[in-house]
C-alpha cells in the first residue's frame, strides 16, 4: 500500500469499508504496526473491542506466527516474555484513546487535539463509524454524517495528522463500490482515499 499510495498524506482523511471479517481491522493493526516502525505516532479509537482486547490482537500481529502459541482449543496468544519485548517499543507510538468517553464524536475529537497536543500524534484510526455516538451534530442522519466528516476533514488539517475512519457497507451482496458504503454519500466524497476490502475465498 506505501509503494502505491507513496504514503498518507498529512491533512488527509481516508475511508475504509468492506463486509463483516474481511480484515479491515487487522490491516488497521497492521498501519499502526508499520508507522510505529517508521517513528511516526498513532492513535486508535474503537467500538468494537476493549482496550485489553485491541492490545492482544495488535501484539499477536506484532509478534508474528513463530512466536505466538496456540490453545488447546485452537486459539493463539503471545507469551508473556514476548508481550514484555513489543511493551516498551509500541508504547512510544501508540496510544488507544480512553474509554471513559464511550463513543460521543465530540469528546472523542477533544482528547484527539489533546493527544496531538501531548505527544504530537502523526495519525487516527476510527473503528468504526456506525458505533461512534454522533448526536449531538446537527440534522437528520445523513446531515449528521456529512458533519463528521467534515468535521474530520477540518481536524486533519488543523491538527495536521492523517485520520482514517472504518464506515461499513449496506448489505448489497455483491462486490462493493464506494456508493455501497452505508450512510451518507458524503462519507466516501468528503474523502481524499477510499479502500474497499474483499476477503479472497
Amino acid at each position: 500500500i506505501d509503494d502505491l499510495m507513496i504514503g498518507f498524506k498529512r491533512k488527509h482523511v481516508t475511508v475504509w469499508s468492506g463486509y463483516r471479517g474481511c480484515g479491515k481491522s487487522s490491516l488497521l493493526n497492521m498501519l499502526i504496526l508499520n508507522g510505529a516502525n517508521y517513528g511516526y505516532k498513532s492513535a486508535l479509537w474503537t467500538g468494537e473491542l476493549d482496550a485489553t482486547e485491541e492490545k492482544s490482537w495488535l501484539y499477536m500481529q506484532a509478534a508474528g506466527k513463530q512466536h505466538n502459541k496456540e490453545t488447546k482449543n485452537g486459539f493463539y496468544y503471545t507469551p508473556e516474555n514476548i508481550c514484555d519485548k513489543i511493551d516498551p517499543w509500541i508504547d512510544k507510538y501508540f496510544w488507544i484513546f480512553n474509554n471513559e468517553y464511550k463513543n460521543n464524536f465530540n469528546q472523542i475529537m477533544d482528547e484527539v487535539r489533546s493527544l496531538k497536543k501531548r505527544e504530537n500524534i502523526d495519525f487516527i484510526i476510527l473503528d468504526n463509524l456506525m458505533t461512534l455516538d454522533i448526536d449531538d451534530l446537527d440534522g437528520d442522519k445523513n446531515d449528521r454524517q456529512k458533519n463528521l466528516m467534515y468535521t474530520l476533514t477540518c481536524l486533519a488539517k488543523e491538527m495536521n495528522i492523517h485520520i482514517h475512519i472504518v464506515a461499513h457497507p449496506n448489505k448489497s451482496g455483491t462486490f462493493l463500490r464506494p456508493n455501497n458504503i452505508s450512510g451518507s454519500g458524503h462519507i466516501p466524497d468528503l474523502a481524499q482515499n477510499v479502500f474497499i476490502l474483499h476477503r479472497i475465498n
